[in-house]
Formats: C-alpha cells, sequence, structure tokens
C-alpha cells in the first residue's frame, strides 16, 4: 500500500480552474476507486451547457441560436450557437431535462466556470393561440394514451 501511495500522483491533462469538491473536507477520510474528487473546468475555452425541459427537447437542432443572460452579470447578453443534444436526461426538482452544449459566440474576459443564468433559443415564430396552448394539448394527448384511448 506504502508503494502504491508513494507512485500515486493526480495530473490533469488541461489547465484548469476547480468548480466542484473540496479536498480539505475530506482529509484523512478513504476514498474509492473511480470517487469523483473534483470537478475542473478548461481555464482557456468555455462549454455552455443548457438544461432544457423534455417537454422542449424535440424542438432543439444543433446550429440553432439564442442568447445567454448570467444571473451574476445581468447588464450583458451573449450570444450562442447550439452544438449537440445529449441522448441522456437529468432530474432536478422532480422534473427530467437533457443537456444542450452550446458555444459562446464571444467570449469575455469576466466569464468565469461555473456561472448560472438563463439562455433562451430561438425556436421559430408561432401563432399566439398555439405558444398558449401547445403544453396542454401535449399534457391531454399523453393522458389519453396512457389509459388507452
Amino acid at each position: 500500500v506504502e508503494q502504491q501511495l508513494s507512485r500515486m500522483r493526480l495530473l490533469a491533462p488541461f489547465d484548469g480552474v476547480i468548480i466542484k469538491g473540496d479536498l480539505r473536507q475530506s482529509l484523512g477520510a478513504p476514498v474509492q476507486r473511480g470517487e469523483v474528487l473534483l470537478t475542473l473546468a478548461p481555464s482557456a475555452k468555455f462549454r455552455l451547457i443548457l438544461d432544457v425541459d423534455e417537454r422542449d427537447i424535440g424542438r432543439i437542432r444543433p446550429g440553432q441560436k439564442g442568447t445567454l443572460l448570467l444571473a451574476s452579470m445581468s447588464n450583458q447578453t451573449w450570444p450562442f450557437k447550439v452544438e449537440r443534444l445529449t441522448p441522456v436526461s437529468v432530474t432536478k426538482d422532480g422534473r427530467n431535462f437533457f443537456e444542450v452544449e452550446a458555444k459562446l459566440a464571444t467570449a469575455s474576459p469576466g466569464l468565469q466556470p461555473g456561472l448560472e443564468g438563463v439562455a433562451k433559443i430561438e425556436m421559430g415564430d408561432e401563432t399566439l393561440a398555439w405558444i398558449l396552448t401547445h403544453r396542454l394539448f401535449n399534457w391531454v394527448r399523453v393522458t389519453l394514451w396512457t389509459w388507452g384511448l
């Protein structure tokens, strides 16, 4: 065990910033193989991850454009472009979301990894009636399907 500990070295494949995890909290505690200790974000390139509700994921396509408003920088918006959709859903607050990866059109020196905000993706023009009723229509359709009708 002492030989394994002497050979152990943690090395990230890129320069980055720690955005999650604190090793000071687990000093002296045993660690399982494969357990996540830290989450790193590259300091040079940013990835924008959008949580899109499962009801709206069918309308998202790579190449769509949108704008991002960060909670900590509410005086400025950043344009982005959707790059890819992940086929795995994530549950947050009792709802299902899909992670959509996007790329910022312009990077700003004030941006840091781990910031959160609100993103709006351009979906095209729809009538006011469709905007107000499409979720209700989808709910009725799914409910009727579950009843076998």
